[in-house]
């Protein structure tokens, strides 16, 4: 059961996000730059931010992920 638990983390979700129009270009022009999707860059910010990371770890510590 734990590996199918992770193969279903692992996955990919579609997420709706309502951003800025600055902010939308800054990602568009930082996924330009990269070759990558703004979905990319975006995940990418995200795993570097000190919030996300402390939480990430937590989630980690406790078997949840």
């Amino acid at each position: 059961m734990a590996g199918r638990r992770k193969d279903v983390l692992d996955s990919s979700l579609t997420l709706h996000l309502t951003v800025k129009e600055r902010t939308n270009r800054v990602l568009f022009e930082l996924a330009k730059e990269n070759e990558a999707t703004k979905s990319k860059i975006l995940e990418m910010l995200l795993k570097e931010s000190p919030p996300f990371k402390q939480k990430y770890e937590e989630l980690k510590k406790n078997g949840i992920l």
